[in-house]
């Protein structure tokens, strides 16, 4: 074998190994009783997203390292995230925009946080501030959304003013790294 051939072995080794791994999760989604999957997606879903939130925040510090962004373009990025902060917080009404589907996804977040199972809970009660959920489902539940709004609940318990608070700050934060990551990725095209 010669030493070319090697390094091609090698680099091809990563996508055999990630199409063989989704090639067996395609397997035992088709084999598998759904009852049987949703048990083990409630329960494994809230530690993968522990795993992958804490892979972002190492990546993020790793890399932030060798990202140089122009002073002006942070500040007026910033001066954004709080204008849009301030939009959300003073201008937007304070209701539910989608009432339904926000308790869904704070209760969700509840469970994470208390019960550590992505599921939303259909029959329960808060007892000494945590949630006993006596009867839960997993029902395709959002993954992003309520596991942010879980760090909060752990952090600071579950208050139901919080999450206008954690809405407000997301809006901010979320543009200034969409104009952040804009510059970065699309500043030097031509």
């Amino acid at each position: 074998m010669t030493a070319g051939s090697m390094r091609r072995t090698r680099s091809a080794l990563p996508i055999v190994v990630l199409m063989t791994f989704a090639a067996g999760i395609i397997l035992a989604a088709l084999v598998l009783p759904p009852e049987f999957l949703r048990e083990k997606l409630r329960r494994w879903e809230f530690w993968l997203l522990e795993g992958l939130f804490a892979w972002v925040v190492v990546t993020t510090l790793i890399e932030a390292k060798r990202v140089s962004i122009d002073r002006r373009l942070a500040l007026w990025a910033a001066a954004a995230g709080v204008a849009a902060t301030m939009l959300s917080a003073c201008v937007a009404p304070r209701t539910n925009r989608i009432f339904y589907d926000e308790q869904i996804y704070q209760g969700v977040a509840q469970n994470l946080a208390d019960l550590h199972l992505a599921q939303m809970c259909n029959d329960g009660d808060v007892e000494s501030r945590r949630l006993q959920c006596s009867q839960g489902e997993f029902n395709k539940e959002p993954n992003g959304y309520p596991y942010l709004l879980s760090i909060v609940y752990r952090l600071a318990g579950v208050r139901p003013n919080d999450v206008f608070y954690f809405n407000n700050v997301v809006a901010g934060l979320t543009t200034f790294l969409v104009i952040v990551l804009g510059e970065l990725f699309f500043a030097d095209i031509v």
